[in-house]
C-alpha cells in the first residue's frame, strides 16, 4: 500500500504527533481517494474514516479493502456526520481542490469536537505580490456576493474563485487569518517544501512526468490543478495544524 503525495505518510504521522491524538481517536480524511491514509491511520490504532467526491476512487478502495469506512462525499457538505464527532479532520492535498473552501473549513469546525484539530497540507506561494493578493480577495468576494440565479444551488454548477489561492497555491497569511476569523486557535504552519522537491524528483524518475503519474492513479482533476500550480516560480509545500477551542 502506498499514498502518492509530497511527504507520503511521513507528514501524516508528523501531523498526528503534533496533534497528540490518543489511540482510538476518531479521524476524518477529506479527499481520501482510495483510502490509503484511512487504512494507515487504522493500522496505527486510530478510528479513521474518509470521504471523496470520486465514486470510482471509493469503489477502487473498497475493492482493495472492503473493511475501509470510506464513502462518496463532499467536504463542503458534512451533514452526513453529527456535530462534535471527530477528534481530527485531515485535508491533505485537498483544500485547494474544493470549490467553496471557506464552507469546507466551517464544516470541518462543526464536525470537530471541542479541542479537536484540523490538519491541512498543500502547496503555498512564496512572496506573493500584494496587488495579486488583493485582486484574488476582491474577485472571490465579488463572486460570492453576486446575486444568485436559478440553478445556482445545484452542486457543481457554479465554480467560485478562491480567496486563498493564487493559481492553486495558498497565500499563507490570508489562510491563517481566515482560520482565526472562523474561530480556530493556535494556527501554526510548517514549511515542508523539501517533501515537495523529493516527490517531484522521484515521480519524474519513475513515471516520466507528473501528468503521467496522476493519470496512472485515475486522478486527472488533481493532476490538472497540481501541475498548473507547479508552474509558479518556486512553489512551496506546507503542513498546518489548527485547534477548535475547548
Amino acid at each position: 500500500m502506498a499514498v502518492f503525495r509530497p511527504g507520503e505518510f511521513t507528514l501524516t504521522d508528523e501531523a498526528v504527533k503534533l496533534c497528540g491524538f490518543k489511540k482510538g481517536a476518531k479521524l476524518l480524511d477529506i479527499g481520501c481517494g482510495k483510502g490509503q491514509t484511512v487504512e494507515h491511520l487504522n493500522n496505527n490504532g486510530f478510528d479513521a474514516c474518509g470521504i471523496d467526491l470520486s465514486p470510482d476512487l471509493i469503489k477502487a478502495g473498497k475493492q482493495r479493502n472492503p473493511k475501509l469506512d470510506i464513502r462518496e462525499g463532499d467536504g463542503e457538505f458534512l451533514d452526513m456526520f453529527s456535530s462534535f464527532t471527530f477528534d481530527g479532520v485531515l485535508m491533505e492535498c485537498t483544500l485547494s481542490l474544493i470549490n467553496m473552501q471557506t464552507e469546507a473549513l466551517h464544516e470541518a469546525w462543526c464536525v470537530l469536537k471541542k479541542g479537536g484539530k484540523l490538519i491541512i497540507t498543500d502547496l503555498f506561494t512564496k512572496d506573493p505580490k500584494p496587488e495579486d493578493v488583493m485582486n484574488m480577495i476582491e474577485t472571490a468576494h465579488a463572486a460570492m456576493n453576486k446575486p444568485k440565479q436559478e440553478g445556482d444551488c445545484e452542486s457543481g454548477l457554479v465554480q467560485y474563485p478562491s480567496e486563498y489561492c493564487l493559481d492553486g497555491a495558498f497565500v499563507m497569511d490570508v489562510l491563517q487569518t481566515n482560520l482565526e476569523d472562523i474561530g480556530y486557535k493556535n494556527v501554526k504552519w510548517y514549511d515542508k517544501s523539501k517533501a515537495l522537491r523529493d516527490f517531484i524528483a522521484q515521480t519524474i524518475m519513475d513515471y516520466g512526468s507528473l501528468e503521467k503519474f496522476f493519470e496512472s492513479e485515475g486522478e486527472g482533476e488533481k493532476a490538472c490543478q497540481f501541475c498548473k500550480s507547479m508552474k509558479q516560480k518556486n512553489p512551496g509545500y506546507f503542513l498546518l495544524v489548527a485547534v477548535k477551542p475547548e
